[in-house]
């Protein structure tokens, strides 16, 4: 991941559990925000909430190309499956 990159949103955006473990190589500065908090923050805070339709948008779009060519690689990060 890139920095500034957000994750487990979607868990808490759909009321659903957090599916991210985070380990990190180096040092880093990562923001937790408590479960249940998200849409509160996001309508205090219009900019991240603007980062984060910003961030979803080329995930739904990526999603939507692989349901249409199921071949295609993603450019950004790749699932293998380990046999």
């Amino acid at each position: 991941m890139s920095p500034g990159t957000i994750f487990g949103e979607m868990g808490d955006i759909l009321g659903q559990p957090r599916t991210y473990t985070v380990r990190v190589k180096t040092s880093a500065e990562i923001i937790h925000i408590p479960e249940g908090d998200m849409e509160g923050l996001l309508k205090e805070t219009v900019d991240l909430a603007v980062k984060i339709f910003k961030m979803l948008a080329p995930r739904f779009e990526r999603r939507t190309q692989k349901l249409v060519d199921p071949g295609q690689e993603s450019n950004i990060w790749s699932v293998r499956l380990v046999k």
